[in-house]
């Protein structure tokens, strides 16, 4: 049996988050409070999101992303020497109870990634009113109890129906399902393919769920014209 191409996750920790978690939240309710209304408005449904110059000079977001990235791949032997990792848009996200955002992908880059700054614990056995799940995947992975992130099988769409007659241990083991719930954890980052298609599930919590999302390019020196918001291994 040949296991084929699959679709790789990494799941990072956030370059020295803990001490610099207040610094960076702070941050986030000041860019709210000069602009309140926010400014992108494509996947989401409900909450707040800024702008997606982020990837643009110095600031706690970009560094904190740039940062966990170095040390990741740094540490890593993935990405080849020489090969540098360039931000092409980064934007902040602040989700209420009830806010979500729909399943899309992120065309015209190579990768892109999410990153965890205040996650609030989620009870399984609360409500939101009037909002549903927006899976309906053939055999989804996990328990969704609020604001997880899900992962369509990009591979699986033209064989929906196999999935149905595999045993659990033989999906498990191969990656054969139709999508997969990550329920999120504070400190960390996920960064994927941007042709992964993914939604966001509805937040059940009282409290602001907050993320920053970015998109981003592997490209090779000596094409380094945009260094202000590169990371070079």
């Amino acid at each position: 049996m040949f296991h084929l191409f699959p679709s790789l996750i990494h799941e990072i920790p956030l370059y020295e988050y803990g001490e610099n978690r207040d610094n960076v939240i702070d941050y986030v309710y000041s860019e709210r409070k000069n602009n309140p209304n926010g400014e992108v408005y494509r996947t989401n449904r409900g909450g707040w999101q800024s702008n997606d110059g982020y990837y643009l000079g110095e600031n706690p977001v970009r560094n904190l992303v740039l940062n966990s990235l170095g040390n990741y791949f740094n540490t890593n032997s993935i990405i080849k020497p020489g090969v540098n990792i360039y931000l092409t848009a980064c934007w902040i996200n602040i989700n209420k109870k009830g806010d979500f955002n729909v399943q899309h992908d992120h065309p015209g880059c190579h990768m892109s990634g999410v990153m965890y700054l205040k996650i609030p614990e989620n009870k399984k056995d609360t409500k939101v009113a009037g909002v549903n799940s927006i899976d309906g995947y053939a055999d989804a992975i996990g328990d969704p109890v609020g604001g997880e992130i899900c992962f369509a099988n990009n591979n699986s769409f033209s064989s929906w129906k196999e999935l149905f007659y595999y045993t659990d241990e033989f999906k498990e083991k191969y990656s054969q399902f139709g999508a997969y719930y990550i329920e999120p954890k504070e400190g960390t980052m996920l960064f994927f393919p941007a042709n992964l298609r993914h939604h966001v599930e509805p937040s059940k919590s009282d409290e602001d769920r907050i993320s920053v999302s970015f998109n981003a390019d592997l490209v090779p020196d000596p094409d380094a014209s945009a260094s202000h918001h590169q990371y070079t291994k």
